[in-house]
């Protein structure tokens, strides 16, 4: 608001805003939500396209919406891959992103505690620490991030002042801050809910009448109710546990391509124990046929083989396969012929 409105015409326009008379842009000042998809990429509106950024597709807990969080990464850095899963500095493969920039303070937020504050942005840390070494994957990797849950805050970042060149060449001392949507607490649990939205609170009275009621009523039922503890809730799978079962579900569709791609003949030829393993287990036709190469056509020592390696193999359940160790080395046998 300029400065030379008087205070008369300030309430003024209070009074037409408030009968609806405003607009904004569209966009969100605070919400909260998961990380959906995390990756790396640039934006053409952001310093003509020349920073890369990490971004975060939000699920908004309240509507429903997907929402863009992006975090500018600072100078150097570029995506090692189309899809933006990584991101690489070119000019220096030991790299670590500048702390100053707004994914270096995000950084620097999940490894300090929540009863640590951060220097510059004066927010409380995250304590992301278990999570990210269970992850085991560096920063520059997106995907560490996905499934995690935040606030997100429009928030205004003093960068301090610098000399820009206006557009006759002349040096000026310039106030650099920027307004930016950045996450400023975790939710571990998901999504928090505010106090104005908890369930109403009976009276103890009232509470202690209808147990006693109930008691009096059906007083068989309450003690079985009092003496059987509830049965205890699934624990939820950490954004890391998510993470690892996603690669490995990728690698094991990768490697069931590639069998589909270059042993499509002898999958045709299979018997139905072998045609069963490798539906179900991509990965272990290779080590059978290994072993059975290994045996010099001993079934013994075939057995042998597979018993020893089973768990190593994959699955316990290779086990129950060579329960018919006869049908399953005829199947290899008649492959073979």
């Amino acid at each position: 608001m300029s400065e030379n409105i008087t205070p008369e015409e300030a309430a003024r326009r209070e009074k037409l805003e408030a009968l609806g008379f405003k607009t904004d842009d569209g966009m969100k000042d605070e919400f909260q939500g998961r990380i959906e998809k995390a990756y790396f990429d640039f934006n053409e509106k952001y310093q003509q396209g020349s920073v890369l950024m990490l971004v975060f597709e939000v699920l908004d807990f309240e509507d429903g919406e997907i929402r863009k969080v992006e975090l500018p990464c600072g100078k150097d850095w570029d995506k090692d891959d189309p899809d933006g899963a990584r991101a690489v500095n070119p000019t220096n493969a030991k790299a670590n992103f500048q702390r100053r920039s707004f994914y270096g303070q995000f950084l620097t937020l999940a490894t300090l505690g929540t009863d640590e504050q951060h220097p510059e942005n004066k927010l409380h840390g995250f304590d992301l620490i278990d999570h990210l070494c269970n992850v085991g994957e560096p920063p520059q990797v997106a995907a560490i991030w996905e499934g995690l849950c935040f606030e997100f805050k429009r928030l205004e970042f003093d960068f301090g002042t610098r000399k820009v060149k206006d557009q006759y060449g002349e040096e000026t001392m310039t106030e650099m801050k920027s307004a930016r949507l950045f996450p400023i607490l975790y939710l571990p649990d998901g999504e928090a809910t505010g106090e104005d939205e908890q369930p109403a609170k009976q009276p103890a009275a009232a509470k202690t009448t209808t147990a006693a009621a109930k008691a009096k009523a059906t007083p068989a039922k309450a003690k079985a109710k009092a003496t059987t503890p509830a049965p205890a809730a699934a624990p939820a799978k950490s954004a890391a546990e998510l993470l690892k079962e996603k690669r490995a579900a990728e690698k094991a569709a990768k490697e069931a391509e590639a069998a589909a791609a270059t042993g499509g003949e002898e999958a045709a030829t299979e018997g139905p124990i072998m045609a069963d393993i490798r539906a179900r287990f991509p990965e272990l036709p290779t080590f059978l046929q290994q072993a059975f190469d290994g045996c010099e056509g001993s079934h013994d020592n075939f057995l042998d083989v597979v018993i020893e390696n089973a768990t190593v193999a994959g699955d316990d359940d290779l086990v129950g396969y060579v329960g018919q160790p006869d049908q399953l080395f005829a199947e290899l046998l008649d492959q073979q012929g």
